[in-house]
């Protein structure tokens, strides 16, 4: 499934980048990995006009953007996804703000 990515940070020394997007979700990507190389795109992943293109972004985890209140007319138990617009990180990635 794929989404508009509307915000990316991160850490000062690079290693982490956070990246969220109007699906709701904010990933964190090991930067360090993913620039060397250490995962490939799969045969599946490859565009066939593009062979320059081999390397993908080491994902390591992803979390929900929650709306912190509810929406009028649902019920207090029903939590939606809020898109991700900005975010900010501490320097060593101890915090993140979205």
């Amino acid at each position: 499934m794929s989404t508009s990515v509307n915000t990316v940070c991160a850490t000062s020394d690079m290693r982490w980048v956070f990246t969220g997007g109007s699906d709701g979700y904010i990933r964190k990507f090991n930067w360090v990995d993913a620039v060397n190389n250490k995962l490939a795109l799969t045969v599946a992943q490859r565009h066939p006009f593009v062979d320059s293109v081999t390397k993908a972004g080491v994902l390591m985890t992803y979390w929900e953007n929650w709306d912190a209140k509810p929406r009028q007319g649902s019920s207090q138990d029903s939590q939606v996804l809020s898109p991700v617009y900005s975010l900010a990180a501490h320097s060593q990635a101890l915090w993140l703000l979205s």
